[in-house]
């Protein structure tokens, strides 16, 4: 299944029952789900039996968050933001303003080249890089003049090839209590530019003369005339 949410509020949901899982949503099987520009908000798993992921529950097929597209202020006895079981769990930078994700570009992982010197090795490495960019052919060959595809890779673009060249962050299989993306340190500026989204300092300190005294500042405040700001 293929499942799209775009502009979308999942808000105040709950799970409940003998088994709940999941309060926002729960993905499983082969199901292909993207958030675009959506956020899942104050939803809860609560049971007095089992009651795990507050946000989503994924357990198999793959979950893409675009432009911007959150978890935040979930609540569940395990993993208040999110459980993975199983599945691949994405967020695609650019993320919110102000808000940041360690991530890594989306390449293709290719074994080693020849160890023998020659014309071979030579070659490999010639195109290693460009081999990078490329996706295996649809029965799973290398292109021309790359080597075979590595058996782990760093995001699962041969589900969703559009994902290469494109900067992400590949969620831990594990119960997650943090909202998802994380806010960007007080006294640091956020920024929408994603090369500024890659750690908790965002776009760096607070320009001189102003100050950013919470989380997630996007707009700096003046200091008043006269007066020392933090």
């Amino acid at each position: 299944c293929v499942v799209t949410l775009m502009n979308c509020a999942v808000t105040n949901c709950v799970a409940e029952g003998d088994y709940a899982y999941g309060g926002g949503f729960s993905a499983r099987t082969f199901c292909s789900v993207t958030l675009t520009n959506s956020a899942v908000t104050n939803c809860v798993a609560d049971s007095d039996d089992v009651a795990e992921a507050g946000g989503l529950h994924l357990d198999g097929g793959i979950v893409i968050f675009r432009n911007g597209s959150s978890i935040r202020n979930c609540t569940a006895p395990v993993g208040k933001t999110l459980s993975i079981v199983a599945g691949v769990v994405i967020f695609m930078f650019p993320t919110l303003a102000g808000y940041w994700l360690p991530q890594v570009e989306c390449r293709v992982y290719r074994e080693s080249c020849p160890a023998e010197e020659g014309v071979e090795k030579q070659r490999c490495q010639d195109l290693r890089d460009n081999c990078s960019r490329l996706p295996d052919y649809i029965n799973g060959s290398a292109p021309w003049g790359c080597q075979p595809s590595s058996a782990v890779q760093p995001c699962p673009w041969g589900n969703d090839q559009s994902l290469l060249l494109k900067r992400i962050y590949f969620v831990p299989a594990e119960p997650l209590d943090e909202d998802l993306p994380f806010a960007c340190a007080p006294g640091y500026l956020g920024s929408p530019a994603e090369l500024e989204q890659a750690g908790p300092f965002c776009a760096g300190p607070c320009p001189g003369g102003t100050f950013c005294p919470t989380a997630a500042t996007t707009t700096p405040i003046v200091c008043p005339a006269g007066q020392a700001c933090p």
